[in-house]
């Protein structure tokens, strides 16, 4: 499973990166995979407004999959807050 890493966003719950691609995950549970090269994962992880960034940079640029419209659960192991 992927390591999903919180973020400060009104849209945006938590992104990830593994050999898959650049898991997003929003906040109505929805996640997707982008095939978006590792620097997009770091620059949206640090942007000031990862949701702004995201529909800057990656939504409409790079090919993406939906993989989950689960509920989000803060309690997952593995996730890191980056607020």
């Amino acid at each position: 499973m992927c390591e999903m890493h919180h973020v400060v966003s009104s849209n945006v719950d938590a992104i990830g990166f593994d050999e898959a691609g650049m898991h997003v995950r929003f906040k109505n549970g929805n996640t997707y995979i982008h095939d978006a090269p590792v620097g997009v994962f770091h620059s949206m992880l640090h942007a000031k407004s990862p949701g702004q960034y995201y529909i800057n940079n990656v939504k409409g640029f790079f090919p993406h999959r939906k993989v989950s419209n689960a509920a989000p659960d803060s309690s997952r192991p593995g996730e890191q807050d980056h607020g």
